[in-house]
């Protein structure tokens, strides 16, 4: 796997990793303990980035938003991209359902939304959350600490706390398996991003594997 070029030549490394362990801190550790306030919480590194992409003049490509290059990165990880947003989703739904239902259960209940209601703000709600989610856990937490450690640690480290913050109350094994699949996810996220440096493509991912187990669920719930 390749690794993100550092811009760090003209910086001081240990006050940037320190900013962004100190972002991370406050922007997820008291939402894992109060999730029905991760809203907020995320608005956090969004405003680090401005302040800080203004003072220290960077471009947003420092971030991994190439749209120009989009549709080239996106063919380079096409099969990560179907892998997560087609078959697994399909596959977690199908499974859930003829085995697991209290899992889709977990799952429609920790939804912002309510499955069944107009899909256009539900559709524009996910594109946007998607994009913020991937903008702060891909383009600057997992970015950042990939300068300090290999990728695949920074990986494997943003991708256990980001699938923390999506805890939700229920049976214990049910939020376990929850949270696994979650992280399995978000492996992949990081995957495309770290071999893409594109984040655009990582948004993309996901998005789409939310917008396609949306629609498996509603089928589901309405007996496919």
């Amino acid at each position: 796997m390749s690794e993100i070029i550092t811009p760090l030549k003209n910086e001081h490394p240990k006050r940037i990793l320190w900013e962004t362990i100190i972002v991370l801190l406050i922007s997820t550790i008291p939402f894992i303990f109060f999730p029905s306030l991760k809203g907020i919480g995320i608005f956090i590194p969004v405003l680090y980035v401005l302040v800080e992409r203004w003072i220290r003049k960077r471009s947003w490509t420092d971030f991994g938003i190439r749209p120009k290059r989009f549709f080239h990165d996106l063919r380079s990880q096409f099969f990560l991209v179907i892998l997560v947003a087609v078959v697994i989703q399909v596959g977690v739904v199908l499974v859930a359902n003829w085995f697991f239902p209290e899992f889709l259960e977990h799952i429609t209940a920790r939804l912002p939304f309510v499955i069944g209601g107009s899909w256009i703000p539900i559709i524009v709600s996910l594109f946007f959350a998607t994009f913020v989610e991937e903008f702060v856990y891909r383009g600057l937490f997992q970015q950042r600490f990939s300068w300090f450690m290999p990728t695949s640690l920074a990986i494997l480290s943003i991708s256990f706390i980001f699938a923390l913050l999506h805890i939700a109350p229920g049976i214990w094994f049910v939020i376990l398996v929850d949270v696994l699949l979650i992280f399995v996810d978000s492996i992949i996220y990081g995957l495309i991003f770290a071999r893409s440096h594109n984040l655009l493509v990582a948004w993309f991912a996901h998005f789409l594997a939310d917008v396609v187990a949306l629609i498996m669920m509603v089928g589901v719930v309405r007996g496919l």
